[in-house]
């Protein structure tokens, strides 16, 4: 589930969501050092990503910039690139997303950090599910988890494993509540 409200009323029983945040920032934390870091959402509505994986960086010593977001509008019911909201020249632009598929909607993201000014630009998605082979631009680094099985693709990705986070959180959930 996407969006906490709908994820909270889904379940009759106790049920708990599990961010990829905290593993992208682990990954994340010494690749991004010395630059100026700003976590980017590809729409308005993705801008809590952003933000959790901003907070996630923060908790790992990574301070950042800023978040910023991709205004989206349509022409003849196409999404056109849209323009970026927030300062990325010069900077380090992080595109989260919670799933890739075409790619669309990440190669507009990028292309519209690169015009703003970004001086890299990396992508990371939890989901990388890929149909057909999405072209999605001049990313520098690609960081997706291991929750959709690897399927060969043209661009080079960094592979991170969930099992760690998926143990903890089931341990977590396990333990006895202390009073």
């Amino acid at each position: 589930m996407h969006n906490p409200v709908a994820f909270e009323n889904q379940f009759r029983r106790p049920a708990r969501s599990i961010s990829a945040a905290p593993l992208f920032a682990t990954y994340l934390r010494d690749r991004l050092r010395g630059g100026r870091p700003v976590t980017v959402a590809h729409d308005a509505g993705s801008m809590r990503r952003a933000d959790d994986l901003r907070d996630a960086l923060e908790t790992v010593d990574v301070p950042v910039d800023a978040s910023a977001f991709l205004l989206k509008h349509r022409v003849d019911s196409v999404v056109a690139d849209g323009e970026v909201v927030g300062e990325v020249s010069d900077a380090v632009a992080v595109i989260v997303d919670d799933e890739i598929s075409t790619g669309e909607t990440m190669a507009r993201a990028v292309r519209a950090c690169r015009r703003a000014g970004a001086r890299r630009v990396v992508a990371a998605a939890t989901h990388a599910v890929f149909v057909g082979e999405p072209s999605l631009g001049d990313i520098d680094e690609f960081v997706v988890t291991d929750t959709v099985p690897r399927v060969a693709h043209r661009h080079q990705l960094t592979v991170l494993g969930c099992a760690q986070l998926l143990a903890d959180a089931i341990k977590e959930w396990c333990e006895p509540e202390k009073e």
